[in-house]
């Protein structure tokens, strides 16, 4: 099984260029550089006030069905089914996602529309919460990687050296990968240049997804090295497939784990460095600034929560709770 980001996603990147492209010939670079520092804000943002939105997530009345919903998934089925299953309940949820947020294109940019816009977007983006901690997250107690994780460790005797060395399902992760999406003649470029450039040679997407009005901070940092290493993984998955009895049982669960994380792997550049990035901080940035010029604090307060993804405060900031 092999990963491309187009064929374990449903919004691909063909989809995106068009709408890049159309969105591109709108923003300056200045407003794509707001965009792109939101988005790193936002990141940040979200680490350093933690307990505030782990308790968000936690209370909201979305995120709480969907965890059910995917928790009984993978209780009341074969492991097998209820991978193929989830799968088809992402896809749903990511489709719906893709299409509310794309109505920042066709709706008037006014603060009438725009609430009605962020009330309506509450219920799939937080229905997308819960697939943030169950898929894309190890931070809660259930994932929907548990029960392949323990059956693959259980055939490996609990040998967790071994199990650790093919988790990476012979992929490179996001975060790694943003390090080779530009070659040398991008760095020690000034923001101004960065953001101009993109816009220029209309690099909107990747077809690993990732959209590179979003590597600026990660071009200025020290390179990683060694962070993944194709050629160690082929030779670990062989060994383990050698010293097995059982391997066409290995076989069938390793298949089911690569197909998750790659379905996660393309989520995870869907969210965090594609195209549901851009277009949520566009959002952002287009009624963040009509809220400014009316009143500064709703506007920043608004800012937090939406770049923090704390759907359910954002509506109750834009209506008063009505």
């Amino acid at each position: 099984m092999e990963y491309l980001y187009d064929s374990f996603f449903p919004v691909t990147t063909t989809h995106i260029h068009g709408k890049m492209t159309d969105l591109f010939q709108r923003l300056t670079p200045s407003q794509l550089e707001w965009i792109a520092d939101n988005r790193e804000y936002g990141e940040k943002e979200r680490y350093r006030v933690k307990n505030e939105v782990d308790d968000s997530l936690k209370s909201a009345t979305y995120v709480c069905e969907e965890r059910v919903k995917i928790e009984k998934l993978f209780t009341d089925n074969e492991l097998e089914t209820a991978v193929a299953l989830y799968q088809d309940l992402l896809y749903e949820r990511i489709k719906e996602l893709n299409n509310q947020y794309e109505k920042i294109f066709s709706i008037q940019h006014d603060l009438h529309n725009l609430r009605k816009y962020w009330v309506d977007l509450e219920r799939i983006s937080d229905l997308d919460n819960a697939h943030a901690m169950y898929l894309s997250s190890n931070n809660w107690e259930f994932s929907v990687f548990n029960d392949v994780i323990d059956k693959l460790s259980i055939l490996l005797n609990n040998d967790y050296s071994k199990l650790n060395s093919i988790l990476c399902a012979g992929v490179e992760d996001v975060r790694s990968s943003l390090y080779s999406t530009f070659d040398k003649t991008w760095t020690g470029l000034t923001k101004k240049e960065f953001f101009g450039r993109i816009i220029s040679n209309h690099d909107y997407i990747r077809q690993n997804g990732i959209c590179p009005c979003f590597a600026y901070i990660t071009l200025q940092a020290p390179k990683l090295t060694n962070v993944f290493n194709k050629g160690k993984y082929i030779v670990s998955l062989s060994e383990i497939k050698q010293g097995l009895k059982d391997k066409d049982s290995f076989k069938k669960l390793f298949n089911l784990y690569c197909k998750l994380y790659y379905m996660r792997l393309a989520y995870d550049t869907y969210e965090y460095f594609g195209y549901y990035s851009l277009v949520r901080h566009y959002a952002i940035f287009i009624t963040y600034t009509l809220l400014i010029n009316d009143d500064v604090k709703t506007a920043n307060d608004f800012k937090h929560f939406a770049s923090t993804y704390q759907f359910a405060r954002i509506k109750n900031i834009l209506t008063g709770g009505k």
